[in-house]
């Protein structure tokens, strides 16, 4: 059936975000976290996602004794050569996985984990300094690992949305001697669970899945060793991925992939952040 014309109409900007995909190792493979959403939630309503969310203009100026294990500038010409952007979306990856999740990629100045007492009130911790995240991290002595992040996919919302993101999607092994948390506020349940099941999970209608979560699933289902695939991401340019919205005459509607047959040329244009 053919496509309802679309309208045309100026795409709202794509703001720059960050999301991590946490993996452990489970007894019978590989798991990663996802977070329900609020059903009050004004962006994917219950919806189980990866934690993350969009850059703040405090996350560009990160003080260099705050990370280690990441050089910016080096890693700057995948973000549209801009060192404060790359810089920048690790640290709200970072940031939003230990708020959502209650999991923080860091350790102690001198190298001790980080206590149960520092990892129990994600928000509290930054309260307590204003609400100041970067505050709170200097005042700890924590050094976050941004090293341990591995830059995967890249995934643009569709023109069409009136909401869009340019988000970076991050592997990371979840530290051991962590245990994951929903924060109760944006999340209210969190599971570890292996990608393949997800994907069933939600095929059965027994999950909500945005299409880029699904899509990152399917690619993690066969994945037998955590280690081999953080080793396996390299530095080099990665893939933006912009799909398209149609809208059919009977009311559905379909997310085509860009390599989905049928999916426009026009739409092939990213436009993005970076």
């Amino acid at each position: 059936m053919p496509s309802i014309a679309d309208v045309a109409v100026t795409p709202v900007p794509a703001r720059p975000a960050a999301t991590v995909v946490l993996l452990r190792d489970g007894d019978d493979g590989p798991e990663v976290c996802l977070l329900r959403r609020h059903a009050r939630s004004g962006f994917m309503p219950d919806a189980w996602v990866f934690p993350g969310g969009t850059v703040d203009p405090a996350d560009r100026r990160l003080p260099r004794r705050a990370w280690t294990g990441y050089r910016p500038a080096a890693d700057a010409a995948r973000f549209g050569g801009d060192a404060h952007l790359a810089l920048g979306l690790r640290l709200a990856a970072v940031r939003e996985t230990f708020e959502e999740a209650g999991i923080l990629l860091g350790r102690h100045r001198d190298g001790s984990p980080l206590t149960p007492e520092e990892l129990a009130s994600p928000r509290a911790q930054a309260a307590r300094h204003g609400g100041d995240f970067v505050g709170w991290l200097l005042a700890a002595g924590i050094v976050l690992d941004l090293g341990a992040l591995r830059y995967w996919r890249r995934w643009v919302t569709p023109t069409s949305e009136p909401r869009r993101y340019d988000t970076a999607f991050f592997l990371a092994r979840a530290p051991h001697g962590q245990e994951a948390a929903h924060d109760a506020e944006e999340a209210i349940d969190l599971r570890w669970i292996r990608p393949a099941v997800a994907v069933a999970e939600a095929d059965a209608g027994r999950l909500t899945l945005a299409f880029p979560t699904r899509r990152t699933l399917r690619e993690l289902a066969a994945v037998t060793d955590v280690d081999r695939l953080l080793a396996s991401v390299g530095d080099g340019p990665v893939r933006a991925v912009q799909p398209h919205v149609l809208h059919r005459a009977d009311g559905t509607v379909t997310i085509l992939h860009p390599d989905d047959p049928g999916f426009p040329e026009a739409s092939r244009v990213v436009r993005g952040a970076w």
